[in-house]
């Protein structure tokens, strides 16, 4: 946004370039009511308010953004929105040479116009007033956001954005601990600091691992550290090694799950 930086750089400050993003984000909704009929302008205007938020994010159609739209709708309006070039989505694929197979019946991971635009509209400005450390308001997904827009600006036709995700019989990265004997039963696994199972457990601390996450997907509190651990427990092909005490579920695998 030529125009807003400009400006910054003239002003140094980030209240006074306020009113352009909001007449950017406004003419979108304007032309939306303008170009597009009722019925498909509330999801519209729901996934543009919407999209800069979950950025760098995985995203489902149904009830995205907090809402109670059907998925059905919500992809139509992304797909409106594609088209326009104002998001667009990566597709995962699981291969690790050409040719890149996409897995399309998997969620996408979506990219908003400009990175701009994204950090005003999850209160970038109101962030740095807190001098809170960037690293908890991103998580690592602005880079990808950024990285996604250099991509699409260099070229003219709207590229193909893909990113890699874990083949399900690749979860187990620390069955490795137990199969190669450097750890004997899970009870061993739970406090191993070579483990990121240890910290979801409770044992070992590391602030950059997002155990909170991980943990939320089967529950609040200590509900979701117990069904975690008896979903390892019992977890399809891998339950006859883990009750063998031969391995347990890697906690980076939890991610893919849904």
């Amino acid at each position: 946004m030529p125009e807003v930086l400009a400006l910054y750089l003239e002003t140094g400050s980030y209240s006074i370039i306020r009113e352009i993003y909001d007449a950017i984000f406004m003419g979108y909704l304007e032309d939306v009511e303008k170009y597009s009929n009722i019925a498909k302008a509330k999801y519209l205007t729901h996934a543009i308010d919407r999209a800069p938020v979950y950025a760098g994010d995985r995203i489902t159609y149904a009830k995205f953004g907090e809402s109670s739209h059907r998925s059905r709708e919500m992809k139509e309006a992304f797909d409106i929105l594609e088209r326009a070039l104002i998001i667009h989505r990566a597709k995962p694929s699981t291969s690790t040479q050409i040719p890149i197979i996409e897995k399309l019946r998997k969620a996408p991971k979506l990219f908003f116009l400009d990175v701009g635009l994204t950090n005003y509209r999850v209160g970038f400005e109101e962030f740095l007033s807190s001098r809170q450390s960037l690293d908890n308001l991103y998580q690592g997904k602005i880079s990808e956001q950024v990285a996604a827009q250099e991509i699409i600006s260099l070229t003219y036709q709207p590229p193909s954005l893909r990113f890699w995700i874990r083949e399900k019989g690749l979860r187990h990265i620390h069955l490795n601990l137990i199969r190669a004997g450097v750890i004997k039963s899970i009870e061993e696994l739970n406090r191993s600091p070579c483990s990121g199972h240890s910290a979801l457990m409770g044992y070992v601390k590391r602030d950059w691992q997002d155990t909170g996450y991980v943990l939320s997907i089967f529950g609040k509190g200590g509900r979701g550290k117990r069904r975690y651990l008896e979903f390892i427990k019992r977890s399809g092909s891998l339950r006859k090694e883990i009750m063998t005490t031969r391995g347990v579920f890697s906690w980076l695998a939890v991610r893919e799950l849904g």
